[in-house]
C-alpha cells in the first residue's frame, strides 16, 4: 500500500515583548528584553526562530518542547520602536518546506519630566523693602515660581519648601500655554531658610514614575549700622552687607544688639552749686530715660549703669541692669540724693568705677565712662594697705591678720575673725574695720576700692581746697586703672571751673567736652544741636552691598546721629520708633534720598567710597570726594568744592594704586589734583547708571560709564558725563559742562542762571539742549523776546536768553556759550521745524 506523506504545516506567534508589547522608563534602562511567544501543535523542539525589527537581525530563539519559545534581546536593538518580524521555516525528508512569520509592533513609552525655580523676586535677592514689616501691617510674603516641562500636564502637583514649610501646588497653564506653578510663603521664613527646593513626580498607565527637583538659594539684605565720632575716622562696612555708615556722630550712639557698660561719675563739690546741681540732675534723668527706652528694643542688647556720686570721698554708687523693672526708679531715687558739698576726690572716684567694670566684665560688651566733674582734683587716698592687724592687744604673739587679697570681700559683706577665743566682727557692712583688744574695738578705717577689683585701708589725703602735685599724680595713677578696663573714658567739664588742657590727661583720647553749662549735659552726652563740634575728617568704605554713607553729622529736631534719624522716620511713617530696625531706617532713606541731604557750615573734608552695589553717598558740608563704585549710585556733595564720580575706582588703596602712591601718602588736595587732570581717563571707568548732586560750591561731577544724571547746583561748576547718554544740569552759577561719548542731553531747570558753556555739543551725535523746563513752555512764537543767538570773538555760538521774555527791552539774564558751533549752526537748529536738538 502507498502510504501518503502527511501535510506539513507550522504556525508562530508573539505573544509579548517586554511583558506587556511596551517600554516604559525602566525597561528601556534594562540591557536585554525578552520576547516570547508559541508555535503551532507537533512543532518540533529545537527548531530555530529568527528574529527581526524592520528588516534587522535582532536575534533568535528556539522553540520548547511544549510549544513555547522566548529570547532576550538586547534593548539597545529595539529602543527606538518598531516592527518586529519571528519567523520559523519547516522541512521534512521529502523536502517539503512550510514556514510562518508573526508580526507585531513594539511601542516606547518613555516618560520625562523637568521642573525649574525662576529666580525669587527676579534676581534671587531679598531687599530691605521685600522684608520689612512696619507695625500694623500684614507680613510681608514672597511669591516662588516656576515651570514643567517634558510630560508634565495641568493639574500635576508641585511640592515647593521653604525651611520646615511645605506647600503643595497645582500645575496651570499661563497665557502662553506654558506650564507654571506659584507658591507663596512669608519673607521671615525665607530670610531665616534662604533655600527654595522644589519637586514634582508623575506617573503613566505604562508604569512609569518619574520626577525631578530643584534647588535655588537666596541673598537676604543684611545691614549694620556703623557710626564714628567726632574725631577723624576710617570706617568700613561689611562685605556683601547693606550698611549705614554715620562717619560724625556726636554723643552715645547705641548700636542695635550691642552690650554696654556705661558708667557716670558725677562730681557734687561744694563748687557746684545747688542750681547746677538740680540741672546735673535734670540732664541725667533725661540721659537715663533715654538709655532706658532704647534697652526696651528687641533689637537691643544688655545695657548696665553705673552711677557715682563723688565729693571728698564717694558718696554712693548705684549699679543697675536697665532691663529690670526697677532700673530706672532706681536711678532716679539716686539722683534725687545728690547734694552740693565737700571736695574732689578724683582717685576714690576712678578707683571705685574701675572695681565696677572687673566686677560686670562681659566679653564682647563695650565699655564707656563719663566723667563730669567742675574742678581739679583736691583730695586723693594714702596709707593704702591690704593687710591688717586686727588685734590690738599688746606682746608679739597677739597678732591676727586680716588679708585683704585673700579675702574676696564684696561691698556690705559682714567679715568675722576668731581673736582671743572669740569671733569678732573685723568688717562690718557699711565697710569699716575694726581692731579689737579683748571685747573693746577700735574703728581702724573704711574700706575703699582699690582699683583692681578689689578693696583696701585708706585714709583721706590732701588738702581739700588746692591742687598738689601729690594729688594729681594719685588722681592720674587712679585714672590709669580706670583705663585698663575702660579705654573709652570722656570727661566733661561743666562751666568754666576746669579747663580743657586740665581735663585732658582723664580723657581716653584727649578730646574733652569743656565749658558745657549744666543744663546742656544731656545734649553733650547723647547729642544734639545745642552742643555741636566741627565735622571730622573721614575716610569711609562702604565695600560690597547696598550702602548709605554719611560724611557728617545728620542732625533731626535737635538730636544728632542714628537716634535722631530712627525719630524722624517713625514720624514720617506714624510708627512706633522702638520698631524700627536699621533695614527700615536704610529702606526710608534710599526711597526718600532728597530728605537726608543736609550740610553743616563746618563739615569736614571726607573721601567717601561707595563700592560694589547700588550706594547713596551724603558728603555733607566741607569740600569731600565721593565715589560711587560699581552699581547705580547717587551721590549728594552737599556744601563745600566737592567732587563727585559715579564710577571709579572701588577704595582708596585702588586710587593709591592709581595715582602711583600709597594710602599713606593720600592727601585730600592730591586726589582733587589727580582727579581733576584725569577726568578724561575717570569718565570711561565703570557702567553704573549713576545721579550726582553736587549741591553747593564749586563742583566737579564726572559720571564716568552708564547713562548717569549730573546736577551741579550752586556754584561754578564742571561737570563731564563720561561715556553713555547722560543728563547734564549746572545748575546755578556759571558752569562748564562736557557731554564725552554718547547722546547727552544739557539742561537747564527753572531757575538755574549764570554764564555756563557746553564744551562738546553735536547735534549729528545726538547730544540735545534741552531749554524746556527752564523756559516754561512759554515761548509760542516769540522766541525772539527768549533767545537771542550772538558769536564771541572765537567764533563760537553764545545763546542769550531772558526767562521771563523781556530779551527786547531788558537784554539777557543768563548765557549758555556752545563751543564748536557758531551762531549759523544754532540759528539753523532753532528754525528747522523738525529740531530735535533744541528743545524749547
Amino acid at each position: 500500500a502507498t502510504v501518503e506523506p502527511r501535510p506539513l504545516s507550522v504556525e508562530i506567534t508573539i505573544d509579548t515583548i517586554g511583558g506587556d508589547g511596551f517600554l516604559n522608563n525602566a525597561e528601556l534602562s534594562e540591557k536585554l528584553t525578552t520576547i516570547s511567544g508559541t508555535v503551532s501543535e507537533g512543532t518540533p523542539e529545537g527548531t530555530e526562530i529568527t528574529l527581526t525589527m524592520d528588516g534587522r537581525p535582532i536575534g533568535t530563539a528556539t522553540v520548547n518542547s511544549d510549544g513555547t519559545w522566548s529570547t532576550a534581546v538586547e534593548t539597545s536593538l529595539i529602543k527606538d520602536g518598531g516592527e518586529v518580524t519571528a519567523e520559523i521555516s519547516l522541512s521534512d525528508e521529502y523536502d517539503n518546506e512550510v514556514g510562518d512569520k508573526a508580526f507585531t509592533t513594539v511601542v516606547p513609552t518613555p516618560l520625562d519630566v523637568e521642573i525649574t525655580i525662576d529666580d525669587v523676586t527676579g534676581d534671587n535677592f531679598l531687599s530691605f523693602a521685600e522684608t520689612n514689616q512696619l507695625p500694623g501691617e500684614d507680613a510681608p510674603t514672597i511669591k516662588v515660581t516656576g515651570t514643567v516641562s517634558g510630560n508634565a500636564a495641568e493639574g500635576d502637583y508641585i511640592n515647593v519648601t521653604v525651611g520646615d514649610v511645605t506647600h503643595t501646588v497645582k500645575v496651570q497653564k499661563d497665557g502662553e500655554g506654558k506650564l507654571v506653578w506659584e507658591a507663596e510663603f512669608t519673607a521671615e521664613n525665607l530670610m531665616k531658610n534662604p533655600e527654595v527646593s522644589a519637586s514634582i513626580e508623575i506617573r503613566d498607565d505604562y508604569g512609569n514614575v518619574v520626577n525631578d527637583s530643584a534647588l535655588t538659594t537666596v541673598n537676604v539684605e543684611m545691614g549694620n549700622l556703623i557710626t564714628g565720632n567726632e574725631h577723624d575716622n576710617v570706617l568700613e562696612g561689611g562685605d556683601e552687607t547693606s550698611d549705614l555708615i554715620i562717619a560724625d556722630t556726636q554723643g552715645f550712639q547705641q548700636q542695635p544688639g550691642q552690650d554696654y557698660n556705661i558708667a557716670f561719675i558725677v562730681d557734687t563739690s561744694g563748687s557746684v552749686n545747688s542750681g547746677d546741681i538740680k540741672s546735673i540732675i535734670a540732664s541725667l534723668t533725661k540721659v537715663f530715660n533715654s538709655l532706658h527706652q532704647n534697652a526696651q528694643f528687641d533689637s537691643s542688647g544688655k545695657v548696665n549703669i553705673l552711677l557715682v556720686d563723688f565729693d571728698t570721698q564717694v558718696n554712693f554708687a548705684v549699679s543697675v541692669d536697665l532691663r529690670d523693672p526697677n532700673a530706672l526708679k532706681t536711678l532716679t531715687d539716686a539722683l534725687a540724693k545728690m547734694t552740693s558739698g565737700g571736695g574732689t576726690n578724683y582717685e576714690d572716684a576712678f578707683k571705685t568705677t574701675a572695681n565696677w567694670f572687673h566686677e560686670v566684665g562681659g566679653e564682647g560688651s563695650e565699655n564707656l565712662t563719663y566723667f563730669i566733674t567742675d574742678g581739679k582734683p583736691t583730695y586723693y587716698q594714702t596709707g593704702e594697705k591690704s593687710l591688717i592687724d586686727v588685734d590690738s592687744r599688746s606682746g608679739s604673739s597677739n597678732v591676727v591678720t586680716l588679708d585683704l587679697s585673700t579675702l574676696n570681700y564684696t561691698a556690705g559683706q559682714v567679715v568675722t575673725m576668731k581673736i582671743a577665743g572669740h569671733e569678732r566682727v573685723v568688717i562690718d557692712a557699711q565697710g569699716n574695720v575694726y581692731s579689737w583688744n579683748a571685747s573693746d574695738r577700735q574703728n581702724v578705717g573704711v574700706l575703699r576700692a582699690d582699683g583692681k577689683g578689689g578693696y583696701e585701708l585708706s585714709t583721706l589725703g590732701g588738702a581739700g581746697s588746692s591742687t598738689s602735685s601729690t594729688t594729681t599724680s594719685n588722681a592720674h595713677s587712679a585714672f590709669l586703672l580706670l583705663m585698663g578696663v575702660c579705654n573709652n573714658v570722656e570727661a566733661i567739664g561743666i562751666n568754666n571751673g576746669i579747663s580743657a588742657n586740665d581735663l585732658k590727661p582723664y580723657d581716653s583720647d584727649g578730646n574733652v567736652m569743656s565749658g558745657i553749662a549744666a543744663d546742656k549735659l544731656a545734649e553733650a552726652i547723647l547729642g544734639g544741636d545745642n552742643v555741636q563740634m566741627a565735622g571730622a575728617q573721614d575716610t569711609v568704605h562702604g565695600n560690597a552691598g547696598n550702602d548709605i554713607l554719611f560724611g557728617d553729622m545728620v542732625l533731626f529736631g535737635g538730636s544728632s546721629g542714628f537716634d535722631a534719624m530712627k525719630a524722624y522716620v517713625a514720624d514720617k511713617l506714624g510708627v512706633d520708633a522702638s520698631k524700627l530696625g536699621v533695614s527700615h531706617i536704610s529702606q526710608y532713606i534710599a526711597e526718600h534720598p532728597e530728605e537726608f541731604d543736609q550740610s553743616q557750615n563746618d563739615g569736614g573734608k571726607d573721601v567717601l567710597f561707595g563700592g560694589l552695589g547700588d550706594d547713596i553717598l551724603y558728603g555733607g558740608g566741607g569740600s569731600d570726594l565721593l565715589v560711587g563704585g560699581s552699581g547705580d549710585d547717587l551721590l549728594f556733595g552737599g556744601k563745600g568744592d566737592d567732587i563727585l564720580l559715579g564710577d571709579g575706582y572701588e577704595s582708596a588703596s585702588k586710587l593709591a594704586e592709581a595715582m602711583n602712591t600709597t594710602v599713606g601718602k593720600l592727601t585730600f588736595e592730591g586726589v582733587s589734583d589727580f582727579i581733576s587732570q584725569n577726568s578724561d581717563v575717570l569718565g570711561g571707568l565703570g557702567s553704573g547708571n549713576d545721579k550726582l548732586y553736587g549741591g553747593e560750591g564749586k563742583d566737579l561731577l564726572i559720571g564716568g560709564g552708564g547713562h548717569d544724571l549730573l546736577n551741579g547746583g550752586d556754584g561754578n561748576d564742571l561737570l563731564f558725563g563720561g561715556t553713555g547718554n547722560d543728563v547734564l544740569i549746572g545748575g546755578k552759577g556759571n558752569d562748564m559742562l562736557i557731554g564725552g561719548a554718547g547722546q547727552d542731553a544739557f539742561t537747564w531747570l527753572k531757575g538755574d542762571d549764570g554764564h555756563d558753556v557746553i564744551k562738546d555739543f553735536n547735534a549729528k551725535e545726538g547730544d540735545r539742549i534741552d531749554l524746556s523746563e527752564l523756559l516754561g513752555g512759554n515761548i509760542d512764537n516769540n522766541l525772539a523776546d527768549y533767545i537771542q543767538v550772538s558769536q564771541n570773538s572765537n567764533g563760537d555760538a553764545v545763546i542769550n536768553i531772558n526767562t521771563d521774555g523781556q530779551m527786547q527791552s531788558q537784554g539777557s539774564t543768563m548765557s549758555i556759550t556752545v563751543e564748536g558751533s557758531s551762531m549759523a549752526d544754532i540759528n539753523s537748529l532753532l528754525a528747522s521745524p523738525d529740531n530735535t536738538a533744541i528743545i524749547l
